[in-house]
C-alpha cells in the first residue's frame, strides 16, 4: 500500500470514497474542498493511500493555516476527516498517516476526537488536563426552548437568566461583511497574552471569513469617537424552522474592553430576535469576560449542552469536545501549556462548516 498526495486525476475516486465511508455531513463539492484542502500550487493537503490495483483504501484531509506558539509563527496543520477501510484497518494506515504527521510537521491541532481517532491523538498528541473545548451560550428568548429535548426543557428554562443592559454611547457600533483594515493592530494587542493560537491577522481573516465558500458571516466592529478599534466579533446567523441563532466564531478586544465587547455583541444578536448567542472556544482567555456579561458555561447541571449545536439540519448529537496539540515544535517549547495562554475559536478548523444541506441551499 502507497501514501500519496492526491491529484487532481484522483478527484472522482476520493469523493466517491469519502461520500461511501464517511458521515452525512461530509460536503462533497469541489468548490468547497478546493477552498480548504488545495494550496495555492494546485496540489491538494488530502493524503490518499492507495491499494496496489490503484484504488484508494484511506484518506486523511489535512487544513493548513499558520499559528502562534512562545512568539513563533510557524505553519500549523489542522487534522480533518480521515477513514481506512477494512484492508486499511488491518494494516494500521490511518495510524502511519498520522504518525508521520506528528513526526514531521511543526505545529499541529485535533479537535472533537472519534473513539478512532481518540487512542492516536491522545498517543501522539499533548494534553492538558481537564483542557477541552467548551461552549458558552447566552439565551436570548424561551422559545430557544422549542428545539430542547423535552425531558430537558424545565432544568433549561430553570437556569435562563435574562441581563438586562445599558445603553453605552462611548462605543460606536458598526456591521459589515469586511474585515477592518486596521485590524492587524487590534490583533497583536490582543494576542498578545497568547503562546499557542492561530495567527489571526487581516490576510488570514480575509480568507477564513469573506472569500469562504457556502457560509455568510457579519462582521461586527466597535470603534470609540476617535476611530480607534476597540474589538470586533465575527458572527454566523443560523436559520433554523424555530428561529435564527447567532453563532460567534471570532472574537477579539483591547484590554479593559472585553467585557464590553462581549456586552454590546450580544445587545446587538439580541435585537436581531435570535433564540440564543453561542460561543465554542479553547482556552480560558475570556472566561470571567464572558460570564460577567451574561453567557453562562454549558454544563449537565444547567442542561444547556441540550440546546443543540448542529443546527443544519437540527440535531441533538454532541461532539466529543476533545483537543490535543502536537508537532515538534510544542514539544520542544516550553510556556505555552497554560490554559489562559491558549486560544482556539469555533471558526478555527472544521468546526465551522456547511453541511450538504446547507450547500443545496445555496445552489
Amino acid at each position: 500500500m502507497q501514501i500519496t498526495e492526491m491529484l487532481d486525476s484522483d478527484w472522482e475516486s476520493f469523493k466517491n470514497f469519502a461520500k461511501k465511508n464517511l458521515t452525512s455531513s461530509f460536503v462533497a463539492n469541489r468548490t468547497f474542498n478546493e477552498f480548504w484542502f488545495r494550496r495555492k500550487d494546485g496540489t491538494w493537503s488530502i493524503q490518499l493511500a492507495k491499494k496496489n490495483d490503484g484504488t484508494i483504501s484511506a484518506i486523511n484531509m489535512l487544513i493548513e493555516t499558520y499559528g502562534k506558539i512562545c512568539k513563533k509563527v510557524s505553519p500549523f496543520t489542522w487534522t480533518s476527516a480521515a477513514y481506512a477501510d477494512s484492508e486499511g484497518r488491518k494494516e494500521g494506515i490511518i495510524g502511519l498517516m498520522l504518525f508521520n504527521l506528528h513526526r514531521n510537521l511543526p505545529f499541529i491541532g485535533s479537535a472533537c476526537a472519534n473513539e478512532n481517532s481518540l487512542p492516536i491523538n491522545e498517543k501522539l498528541g499533548i494534553s492538558i488536563p481537564n483542557f477541552k473545548m467548551r461552549r458558552f451560550i447566552y439565551v436570548h428568548s424561551f422559545k430557544s426552548l422549542k428545539i430542547v429535548k423535552s425531558q430537558y426543557e424545565s432544568t433549561v428554562k430553570k437556569h435562563i437568566k435574562f441581563v438586562k443592559y445599558n445603553l453605552d454611547r462611548s462605543i460606536i457600533k458598526k456591521w459589515s461583511k469586511s474585515i477592518p483594515q486596521d485590524i492587524n493592530k487590534l490583533w497583536l494587542v490582543f494576542s498578545k497574552k497568547l503562546e499557542c493560537c492561530i495567527q489571526k491577522n487581516f490576510t488570514y481573516l480575509v480568507l477564513r471569513y469573506v472569500k469562504s465558500p457556502f457560509q455568510n458571516y457579519d462582521i461586527l466592529t466597535f470603534r470609540d469617537k476617535k476611530n480607534n478599534l476597540l474589538g470586533v466579533s465575527i458572527i454566523r446567523f443560523q436559520k433554523t424552522p424555530r428561529g435564527c441563532c447567532s453563532r460567534i466564531v471570532d472574537f477579539m478586544s483591547i484590554p479593559n474592553f472585553e467585557f464590553k465587547i462581549w456586552r454590546e455583541t450580544l445587545k446587538e444578536c439580541e435585537k436581531k430576535n435570535v433564540l440564543f448567542t453561542d460561543f465554542i472556544v479553547m482556552g480560558t482567555f475570556q472566561d470571567q469576560h464572558l460570564l460577567k456579561a451574561g453567557f453562562q458555561l454549558a454544563s449537565v447541571i444547567n442542561r444547556f449542552d441540550e440546546i443543540p449545536n448542529l443546527l443544519s439540519p437540527i440535531e441533538h448529537r454532541n461532539w466529543s469536545y476533545t483537543f490535543h496539540i502536537s508537532g515538534y515544535l510544542p514539544k520542544k517549547l516550553k510556556g505555552w501549556k497554560y490554559r489562559n495562554k491558549i486560544w482556539f475559536t469555533k471558526g478555527d478548523g472544521d468546526r465551522d462548516w456547511p453541511t450538504p444541506y446547507d450547500i443545496k441551499q445555496n445552489i
